[in-house]
């Protein structure tokens, strides 16, 4: 409820929860104290878990590398693969924790263009297929993870705007930027956990599906001014706010804003919104 009334921001809401194992923890001990102690220890056990659970956070975010301003061990890669012959092509992401960048430029003879930072020892996986299907994978951490693993870790891929591409990004836990406004874009797919997204469209030509998906997410998507859109809500709590126009609550199945112009315009882009608790802005 505070957060569907823009009492809460959503992005320090979700980096709070990524420490819910600890406060399992410390809820567990607390629970085996209770009873079994008089309530004056009780209390005094209780103060010291809470300060032994802050120094744990604590010394656990100084001792990643670069949390606190240190270089940390990491290496970088760049990849490429030619255009060749194409006529469109297709991208595949999928990433954990990261800083991630998607933008596009002439690439001359290359299709696209990635430089990926990983803490030393993870490695990503990058395929082109002839048929123009670029794949660009980094490891998904599985378990607890501090707030801060990002903090080393970098993708940044640049797409050739000589033909036009399909896109299916899967975010993970990411703060990103995709300006996607010079591309020939014919479908945007993105699926994300925690993320912090910064999403710009490019003028359709035709119908543009964006289709978004996920759980705790902070969604920005900027189109050109003028263009028709439909944004349809299918389930989850979401804040939705359209044109300076705010659509709070849980959404209802097939729940909609539709431009006026939308239903007899040619070029316009038609938004899905699938998620849970989504944080979603869609403006010119």
């Amino acid at each position: 409820m505070l957060y569907n009334l823009g009492w809460l921001n959503w992005s320090v809401v979700s980096r709070i929860a990524a420490y819910w194992p600890l406060l399992l923890i410390l809820l567990g001990a607390q629970l085996l104290i209770q009873g079994r102690v008089s309530r004056r220890l009780a209390t005094i056990s209780a103060a010291v878990l809470v300060i032994l659970v802050l120094l744990a956070i604590m010394a656990g975010i100084a001792s990643i590398p670069g949390a606190t301003g240190a270089a940390g061990s990491s290496r970088t890669t760049s990849y490429s693969g030619s255009l060749a012959s194409l006529s469109s092509a297709r991208l595949n992401l999928s990433v954990g924790s990261t800083k991630l960048a998607v933008d596009s430029a002439d690439l001359g003879e290359d299709l696209y263009r990635a430089s990926i930072t990983l803490p030393e020892g993870d490695r990503p996986t990058v395929t082109k297929g002839e048929n123009g299907t670029v794949n660009v994978q980094t490891p998904n951490r599985s378990g607890f993870q501090w707030p801060f693993y990002g903090s080393q870790s970098r993708v940044q891929v640049t797409l050739s705007n000589h033909l036009p591409w399909s896109i299916d990004a899967n975010a993970g836990a990411s703060n990103g930027d995709l300006d996607l406004s010079g591309l020939r874009l014919g479908a945007l797919s993105l699926e994300s956990g925690a993320s912090d997204l910064q999403v710009r469209l490019p003028t359709p030509a035709g119908t543009l599906p964006v289709q978004v998906s996920g759980g705790a997410l902070h969604l920005v998507l900027t189109r050109p001014a003028g263009v028709e859109t439909r944004v349809s809500l299918n389930g989850g709590a979401s804040n939705l706010t359209v044109d300076g126009n705010h659509f709070n609550g849980f959404a209802r199945e097939g729940q909609a804003f539709v431009s006026p112009g939308y239903a007899t315009a040619t070029d316009r882009v038609d938004i899905g919104i699938s998620s849970g608790a989504s944080d979603v802005t869609v403006r010119s």
